[in-house]
């Protein structure tokens, strides 16, 4: 028959106490994930990304390197409906694309300016000119302004003055740094928190859009009172088309994030992508060229 006993008064305070060290376990694994940040707060990035393209034409192969570095500044505003304003500024910016059939492509230093260097000129003009953003506390880019002002900066600092030169430019300028292209690309290094609470272990999921069109997975893999680990996955699309080249090509990304819980911000993320497909050179015809693109991309928080 078995045996019933009652709890004596410390056996039932032990046990209260057990359950409220389980409760705030409970409640401690719950983590509310994003932004905390506040007017006049400001921040500088320091951004890295290498690229290798691969490309196998009937001639051999060719390999172009692209290896661009810059420094952007983001200064909050303020807040409207639950969205942080803040101002974006390039401080530097350096790009170089080489070839290993053709040599050096581009060479562009905005700390070393050349007088008369057109490429030189035109990302000089980026420099000490601001975009407003809105973004969400989850980092999702709700809207980007100043974008078409930059690029009348660039155009007017390549020193075209017929029309037709001047709005090739301009379209051609607006790929990259119109307000839409800018909102795709700082999505990029921004959205990555989840709608919800999450525990150690939880995953979540994102889509960028844009030339890069990314379905991601995260996963909170680590959070203490110090730092935030938050990896991922993301299979991706690249999409390319101008005048002269088109790229089709799909892979698959890799991304490691480092945080600061106090205020959600970044201190490292690091990307690294492979992507195979094939590239139209308008010059060679409608040949479809086998091409590859091994990339590698840095953001760390220096101030």
């Amino acid at each position: 028959m078995p045996v019933i006993r009652t709890l004596t008064p410390p056996m039932k305070n032990g046990l209260f106490t057990s359950f409220l060290l389980l409760a705030s376990f409970t409640l401690a694994g719950q983590n509310a994930l994003g932004y905390k940040l506040e007017s006049g707060n400001s921040f500088t990035i320091r951004q890295h990304a290498l690229q290798d393209i691969t490309q196998e034409m009937e001639s051999g192969t060719q390999v172009i390197t692209n290896d661009i570095k810059s420094i952007m500044e983001f200064t909050i505003t303020g807040m409207e409906d639950s969205l942080y304003l803040m101002d974006v500024e390039f401080k530097d910016l350096k790009m170089l694309m080489r070839s290993d059939l053709y040599g050096e492509l581009m060479n562009v230093d905005t700390s070393i300016p050349k007088e008369n260097d057109l490429q030189s000129k035109i990302f000089q003009s980026l420099i000490g000119q601001k975009v407003s953003i809105k973004m969400t506390p989850r980092g999702k880019i709700y809207e980007v302004n100043g974008g078409d002002k930059l690029i009348e900066n660039m155009v007017n600092a390549a020193g075209f003055e017929d029309d037709f030169t001047r709005d090739m430019l301009s379209a051609s300028l607006s790929k990259d740094f119109g307000s839409e292209a800018l909102s795709k690309s700082y999505e990029q290094m921004t959205f990555f928190y989840p709608s919800q609470e999450v525990a150690i272990g939880d995953t979540w999921n994102t889509k960028f859009e844009g030339k890069l069109a990314t379905q991601n997975t995260w996963t909170l893999s680590a959070m203490t009172e110090e730092r935030s680990e938050i990896k991922g996955t993301a299979e991706a699309v690249l999409s390319i088309k101008d005048d002269q080249t088109s790229m089709e090509l799909s892979g698959n990304q890799n991304s490691m994030i480092l945080i600061d819980p106090l205020t959600g911000l970044f201190r490292t993320l690091e990307v690294k992508g492979e992507y195979r497909g094939y590239s139209i050179i308008k010059q060679l015809g409608d040949q479809e060229i086998p091409t590859k693109i091994v990339m590698s991309l840095n953001y760390q928080l220096i101030q």
